[in-house]
This record gives structure tokens, sequence and C-alpha cells, in this order.
């Protein structure tokens, strides 16, 4: 089975009004400026339409799984059977279920232009569903207090962290990749962006090659 196909149960045809919007006024100025020759070509334009709006999905989703993470450490911090971790566990699942709703926000149009972007998102979703296992595997002993501190549940969650690692990691890649896309676009074809988004998405594909291991 390809890799869009595998993508293609983990995601939904959803996006916000406002990126919509974004990209087709970005596709309408484009097109209709398309009258020299040196403009750039339709399908130039419309890669590079996804590579952003991707990057700021994409964007978002590696904010959440930083929340989420957060949130697990503050959890962490609370005495089991006080209010607070009650209200730090809600928050904790709150967390990884935001990071859940940000994976479907891709569709599989864009994973077949975005390279790693299949393998990032259904890592995200493999993460974030065993961190929410592990939650509600020791939801009792945080709420009732039937362990004096978070420590000794720290192994519900061996699985989750192992995969938040590698989604961390494949998040990484499709980062560097978008990076170098709109780089290789804006240079290509000057009248896609300004001249100071060309030069910071170039100057981001660099640190963040220089990043990577």
């Amino acid at each position: 089975m390809s890799r869009a196909n595998q993508f293609t149960p983990f995601i939904r045809r959803r996006r916000s009004a406002t990126l919509v919007c974004v990209a087709a006024f970005l596709v309408t100025c484009l097109l209709a400026s398309c009258t020299k020759s040196n403009d750039p070509p339709t399908n130039a334009i419309q890669q590079y339409v996804v590579v952003k709006g991707v990057s700021y999905n994409l964007g978002r989703l590696i904010d959440f799984v930083a929340a989420a993470e957060e949130g697990m450490q503050t959890l962490a911090q609370q005495r089991p059977g006080s209010a607070s971790a009650r209200s730090y566990l809600a928050g904790a699942k709150t967390g990884w279920n935001n990071v859940l709703v940000q994976t479907t926000d891709f569709t599989p149009s864009q994973a077949k232009v975005v390279p790693d972007l299949a393998t990032a998102v259904l890592a995200s979703k493999e993460a974030a569903t065993h961190w929410l296992t592990g939650l509600s595997s020791v939801s009792k002993q945080v709420t009732s207090g039937s362990v004096d501190s978070f420590d000794p549940l720290w192994k519900k969650f061996t699985r989750a962290r192992s995969d938040e690692a590698k989604a961390r990691t494949a998040l990484a890649a499709a980062s560097l990749t978008l990076a170098k896309m709109a780089c290789s676009l804006e240079t290509a074809h000057p009248d896609l962006a300004p001249s100071g988004t060309s030069s910071a998405d170039c100057t981001a594909a660099t640190k963040l090659a220089a990043a990577t291991p």
C-alpha cells in the first residue's frame, strides 16, 4: 500500500475558513497577474499555495505537541488526589486531544505534494493516541491519590514517550522539506513572494538543515 493510501484513513478534508480564504486570495492575485512571460507558471503557483498552507498547519501541530508535553510535565508535579492533579489531568487529556484534532487538518493531495508530510502526521497521531491511552489508564490513581507521587505512573507512558520522540523527528523532517520547497520555489519564481519572505524561508531551510542530525 502506498504512503498516500496509508495516510487517507487518518485525515479528513477540513481546513480553516481563514486559511482557505488566504490561499484563494493568493491564487487569484497571482493568476491575475500572470500576463508577462516571466511570471510564475500555474503549477508553481498551485504548489506554492500548498506548501504555504501545509507550513501553517504543520506549525500549529508542532505547537500543540509542545503544549501537550508541557501539560504532562506540569501534571507530573502535582500531588495525586489533589484538586490541581484532577485539573491538570483534564488539561493533559485536552492537550493531546488537540494534537489529534490538528492531525486532521491535512489532505491526501497535500501528502502527494509534500514528501515526509504523511509520516509526520501519522507519527503525531500515533503518539497522541498512546498518550491519551496512558492518561486513561492512570486516571484513577491520579484522582484518588492511591499513589504518593506521579513517578511510579510514568511506566504507563513508555510507548507514548517513544512515539512522541519519533513524531518530533518526523515533524522536523517535514518542516525542513517545506522550508526547502518554499525557498526553491521563491528562488525560481521571484514574483511568488516578496524578497524578505524568500530570504526568511531560505534562512529557515539552512538552519533546519544544520540542526538535522
